[in-house]
């Protein structure tokens, strides 16, 4: 991978077979996907991470907020991994995460 392009391409296509599983209806298949989208994160360039995170956070958010969500705990993994990435990037997309 040599450009952010490229980059943000993959993590692109990697988050929609995440995503997907993340939106099944089994506690495992959620927990493994959500250690997925962890790594995912952990190891994206982050500036692929600053290009997809409004999209991000409003899929982790619907998910976290699905009747269906079984894994919250490593959903919250991953948002905590989201958040030591791309740190004061973070700030405006913080409320939307925060209890109503």
């Amino acid at each position: 991978i040599e450009t952010v392009e490229e980059a943000t391409e993959l993590l692109t296509t990697f988050l929609k077979m995440v995503f997907t599983n993340l939106n099944q209806p089994g506690k495992i298949v959620q927990s493994g996907a959500a250690l997925c989208l962890t790594k995912i994160i952990q190891n994206a360039p982050v500036d692929a991470l600053m290009a997809k995170m409004e999209d991000l956070c409003k899929a982790l958010q619907e998910v976290l907020n699905s009747n269906n969500c079984r894994a919250h705990t490593q959903i919250l993994e991953s948002l905590i991994s989201l958040l030591l990435s791309v740190e004061q990037e973070f700030e405006p997309y913080a409320v939307g995460f925060l209890p109503t």
